[in-house]
């Protein structure tokens, strides 16, 4: 069991750190603090986290905004939902966009495997299945509604536990920071290439560095296989950050992409993965590197 609330919080301070300066955030929680849902907790962030990649590729790098709001709601057997869901009480979480909206003859289709309304090497079509069937499996349901050119709705229906856990013996909902994957981190600063890797490597990960990004792409080139994720400045010499993410999503479409950046606050940051504007404390980036990763390995990459 853990608190529902906790949960949504967790995710939207994630959403805070990342999220463009075009598009506006805002939650919305109207349970009571110890109500609690009976979830993988890592399964529930994967989803929530894919629906809130999905808006920000869906407004793109035009002004919007994104809204995730949580509260409860009884299915009774004369609603619409009683064919999908059993007659009871739901956890209601919707994250709301007004992004590019989907085509209604797209909509039927949204969460079959491999399909995908994103264009050529922008995604593989998993995500919302994925995400559909984690939630199927918790005994809940997504529903989605669209108006194309005004945005989006994903709606997210999970059981209500009936019990309650008290606010002392309350599990930590704190996403995990620790992991053994391989990262290459790419700055022209020599000293937060430093503090970058060492803070990385001291919670497991295997670190490779680069001072120059020509550099950078280079060992990506020869061993693209051996990287999980890829954190990197904007501004640096020889070539930008823009250039080197375009250049690495050529030669792997799916590798999550990190801009940890100065000037992250600029229109044009479209293409990456996560946005974080320095100075970066060294426990918003590891749950950045660990969120991204864990979102990734549920869309089977």
């Amino acid at each position: 069991p853990w608190p529902m609330g906790a949960i949504i919080h967790e995710c939207g301070k994630l959403f805070k750190i990342g999220i463009p300066s075009q598009i506006t955030f805002s939650i919305t929680d109207n349970i009571e603090p110890d109500n609690i849902v009976l979830a993988d907790k890592t399964q529930l962030f994967q989803v929530i986290m894919n629906l809130f990649t999905n808006a920000l590729h869906a407004i793109g790098d035009s002004p919007g905004s994104i809204s995730l709001s949580l509260r409860t709601g009884v299915i009774i057997s004369e609603d619409d939902l009683s064919i999908l869901l059993e007659p009871k009480s739901y956890y209601i979480l919707a994250v709301k966009d007004t992004g590019c909206g989907i085509e209604k003859r797209q909509l039927s289709r949204i969460f079959e495997p491999y399909f995908t309304t994103k264009s050529t090497g922008k995604g593989s079509g998993m995500g919302l299945a994925i995400a559909h069937g984690i939630i199927k499996n918790h005994g809940g349901e997504i529903i989605v509604s669209s108006v194309p050119q005004k945005g989006s709705t994903f709606t997210l229906y999970l059981p209500v536990h009936t019990s309650s856990i008290s606010p002392n013996n309350a599990p930590s909902t704190d996403i995990p920071l620790y992991g053994n994957e391989t990262i290459l981190l790419v700055d022209d600063e020599e000293h937060l290439l430093n503090i970058g890797k060492k803070y990385l490597t001291r919670i497991g990960y295997t670190v490779h560095i680069e001072a120059d990004p020509v550099a950078a792409l280079n060992t990506f080139k020869n061993r693209s296989d051996d990287f999980h994720l890829i954190i990197t400045d904007k501004k640096m010499p020889k070539m930008s950050g823009d250039l080197l993410k375009d250049n690495i999503k050529k030669i792997r479409p799916d590798i999550p992409v990190i801009l940890c950046s100065g000037f992250a606050n600029e229109s044009k940051n479209i293409g990456y993965d996560m946005i974080l504007t320095k100075p970066v404390k060294n426990k918003t980036l590891g749950k950045a590197v660990r969120s991204l990763l864990d979102m990734n390995s549920a869309t089977g990459h």
